[in-house]
């Protein structure tokens, strides 16, 4: 066995079975200093609030705290822990969110099929641009959205930790996404 000063060494499968097999401390500390980078930056990229997305990164490490006795190491721990960052952030967007893609359903021209290109040119926009469009979107659509074309997930990765079953299910949720961000785009910016 490691010394505990060495712990930075340790993957994170070993450090899981080091804490579930002692209950140590430290190797739970060393996990989280691991992530809390980018358990915060998957928090800002969902709610772009600096404040809030240290708030939901302290939440998803208590979670992942809590939970770590459920892992049972089915897909990677990193996937694991985004699971739980995404649907984390999920539920504080449906909760908190003023405007709901719901709301302007009525008034878009949602196309059937949208290529590639079309939704590339949308990601294209300045900043606060896309922020403005993808806050109108349901927050599951605006999670997909930022995996495929933020993150650079493929459709096995987004389905694992949207937790969606099945690869063809996943691929039609992010068809939908890409209908709807597409077709807010086209009312609201592209016709300003």
């Amino acid at each position: 066995m490691k010394k505990l000063t060495s712990l930075s060494t340790f993957t994170d499968e070993q450090l899981i079975e080091f804490y579930h097999n002692d209950s140590n401390q430290a190797a739970i500390q060393e996990l989280c200093s691991r992530y809390e980078n980018k358990i915060f930056s998957k928090c800002y990229s969902m709610t772009k609030s600096r404040e809030v997305a240290e708030d939901l990164r302290q939440d998803v490490m208590i979670k992942i705290i809590d939970k770590l006795s459920q892992f049972k190491g089915l897909s990677s721990f990193s996937t694991w822990v985004y699971s739980i960052t995404h649907n984390h952030c999920i539920e504080h967007l449906r909760k908190y969110k003023r405007i709901r893609f719901d709301d302007l359903k009525d008034l878009l021209d949602i196309p059937e099929e949208v290529a590639d290109e079309e939704v590339q040119e949308v990601f294209q926009l300045r900043l606060d641009r896309i922020n403005f469009l993808l806050e109108l979107l349901k927050p599951e659509d605006k999670a997909i959205l930022l995996m495929k074309y933020q993150e650079g997930f493929d459709l096995k990765r987004i389905m694992e930790v949207s937790e969606i079953a099945g690869l063809s299910a996943a691929n039609m949720r992010l068809n939908r996404a890409k209908n709807r961000l597409v077709a807010l785009y086209n009312k609201f910016l592209l016709e300003s």
